[in-house]
């Protein structure tokens, strides 16, 4: 019993600390000072691989860039 107990109780933790880490990284989001091109790529109906088809989408418009340790690491648009 004492053992699964110690184990809930550094999966908590675990979680804990995933829970801060996620939380400072969305504090290091911010917005792309310029609008920047964007292509989307979608899967056509129907299509499965190995043979897929796509069509893709250009557009520009504004992202959020998330930083860590003071570099981009992931960008939202």
């Amino acid at each position: 019993m004492k053992k699964k107990c110690e184990k809930k109780g550094v999966e908590k933790e675990r979680e804990k600390r995933e829970e801060r880490k996620q939380s400072s990284s969305l504090q290091s989001c911010h917005n792309g000072a310029h609008d920047v091109s964007v292509t989307d790529c979608f899967a056509k109906a129907g299509s499965r691989p190995p043979h897929c088809h796509c069509c893709k989408k250009d557009s520009t418009r504004p992202i959020r860039v998330g930083c860590e340790e003071g570099g981009p690491v992931h960008l939202d648009g």
